[in-house]
Formats: structure tokens, C-alpha cells, sequence
């Protein structure tokens, strides 16, 4: 599984779970968990979400204690499309052996206050329209190779009414010439 990440090292966002790394980590019962693909395909679209690239390409991750061997840097960008929203919850689910799998550095998902801190966006308020952006989102693996990302985002009106936004970002299993090494 590919894991991946949402901001910068010291609280970092993303999805990188430890099953890349092949174990699995006990989620206890009062932890929030994720949305389940069909919780998430029942809900209306209300959130845009983009990568840029569309294409991500690996970099050398350097040192670091808490990423793998690979990162795959881009830039991640939320707008509510129907009206304001609060993101309740957000993460990303890693395509492996054929299927969406949850995927978090940290086991669950990310939430409200993750987003406003990530995203520079005050109490998680997305302004209808405005766009909110983490332009060092990322994903990693402990080897160079190709996969993909699926993110979410979870929204609620003030009547709280549920909405959803995802994108996939594609990981191409090349180093970026570009970029040797950590943004950071």
C-alpha cells in the first residue's frame, strides 16, 4: 500500500498507514474511524476537490524517521462547490490488490482542526467558492513504484447535511529530475 500524508513533518497529515509498511495497527472502539466507500458514495457532491499534478512523481525522502524511503509530492486544493461547509472529517483510501484500502499515518482519519491547521482555513469554515489549498500533500512507499491515492473530505452545511468531495491523485513509480530531495 502506498501511504499518504497532508502537510509537514512534525504533524503530519497523510495518509500513510502502517500496513505499507506490513503491519496493521489495533484501532480502539471509541477512535473515530473511516467513512466507508459505500457511506461515501451516498452522499451528494458538495466539495471540488483537486491534485496538481494530476501526476505525481517519486522523490528520495532523505533521512527522516517518519516517511519511507519515497515521497510523492503535490499540492491539494478543497472548495465548496454548493454552499459553506465545515469539514468534519477527511483522509484517503490507497489502491491495493484491486481494491480501496483505508490508508492514515496514523490509523483513522484526519479531522476538522487537522484541516483548518493543513489547509489555512479558519475553524474548517470552507467559504462557498473560495478555495483551500496544501501545497505539501503527499504520499510515500518504502520502494519506487507506482499507485494511487484516493482523498476525501467531508463536509456539513448549517443544517447538517453531509456532503462529499474526492479526487485520485496517480503515483508514478519514476523520480521526479526536478525534485532530488524534501520541499521541506
Amino acid at each position: 500500500m502506498i501511504p499518504m500524508r497532508n502537510a509537514i513533518a512534525p504533524v503530519m497529515l497523510v495518509c500513510l498507514l502502517a500496513l505499507s509498511s506490513g503491519t496493521t495497527r489495533h484501532v480502539n472502539a471509541d477512535e473515530p474511524k473511516f467513512t466507508t466507500l459505500e457511506e461515501l458514495d451516498k452522499l451528494p457532491t458538495g466539495l471540488k476537490v483537486t491534485h496538481e499534478p494530476k501526476v505525481a512523481l517519486g522523490t528520495l525522502s532523505g533521512k527522516s524517521e517518519r516517511r519511507s524511503k519515497y515521497t510523492w509530492w503535490y499540492k491539494t486544493t478543497v472548495t465548496a462547490t454548493e454552499s459553506d461547509l465545515i469539514i468534519v472529517e477527511f483522509g484517503g483510501f490507497a489502491w491495493q490488490d484491486g481494491k480501496w484500502v483505508p490508508s492514515s499515518i496514523n490509523g483513522k482519519p484526519f479531522t476538522g482542526e487537522d484541516f483548518a491547521e493543513w489547509y489555512k482555513c479558519p475553524k474548517a469554515v470552507l467559504k462557498k467558492g473560495e478555495a483551500y489549498s496544501d501545497p505539501t500533500n503527499w504520499s510515500n512507499a518504502p520502494e519506487l513504484m507506482a499507485g494511487k491515492t484516493r482523498w476525501y473530505f467531508i463536509g456539513v452545511d448549517g443544517k447538517g447535511k453531509r456532503f462529499k468531495g474526492e479526487a485520485v491523485i496517480e503515483l508514478k513509480g519514476d523520480i521526479d529530475p526536478k525534485l532530488p530531495k524534501d520541499p521541506e
